[in-house]
């Protein structure tokens, strides 16, 4: 058996679609235990077979037989640090969803409707619209121009300036309207 699956290999290396076909469908169970492990978003079952072909194809292209470690287990390896790939991806995705943020005051409430574009975020984006317009009921008035202001990417010691107010004020008053923003989206989870 062993001799088989280095036959596999080697051919499957040197470009034989017949024979990766073979291992692939040999170790696709690799593929589905690691798909029960894991939860990617957009990811169909095909997407999760493609991912297990193209780690399959890197295992074959790198594993060297004289190595300690089965072809089975290099192979896991492999695939479990593209789907953690993946993962991360997914993460920066919605990071980068987070940091674009419309300043509302400059642009007013109805034209933020109309800037918004449909992507797979689209309800926490409408969360957080829901949540900025409740902002004056939330926020005291102090914290919302702090929290304005800083949306805007204004440091704090200009914000504190601007307000004739002290840095740690404006700081102390950031943190409590980050505070029941947060409180005001996890409340609307």
């Amino acid at each position: 058996m062993l001799n088989q699956l280095n036959c596999l290999l080697e051919k499957a290396k040197s470009g034989d679609e017949c024979s990766f076909k073979i291992l692939f469908e040999e170790y696709q169970g690799v593929v589905f235990t690691i798909k029960k492990k894991y939860f990617i978003r957009i990811f169909d079952t095909d997407d999760w077979l493609q991912e297990g072909r193209i780690a399959l194809n890197d295992a074959i292209m790198s594993y060297e037989q004289n190595q300690k470690v089965s072809f089975g287990l290099y192979f896991k390896i492999i695939f479990e640090h593209r789907i953690q790939g993946q993962l991360r991806k997914q993460e920066a995705k919605k990071r980068k969803v987070e940091k674009n943020i419309i300043p509302i005051d400059t642009v007013g409430l109805d034209s933020v409707s109309s800037t918004l574009f449909y992507h797979e975020y689209v309800d926490e984006a409408l969360i957080m619209h829901e949540t900025l317009e409740n902002l004056e009921a939330q926020l005291s008035p102090f914290e919302a121009q702090v929290f304005m202001k800083y949306m805007k990417s204004v440091e704090i010691s200009d914000i504190a300036k601007g307000l004739g107010r002290s840095p740690s004020s404006v700081s102390r008053s950031l943190s409590r309207a980050k505070r029941k923003i947060k409180n005001e989206l996890s409340y609307q989870e």
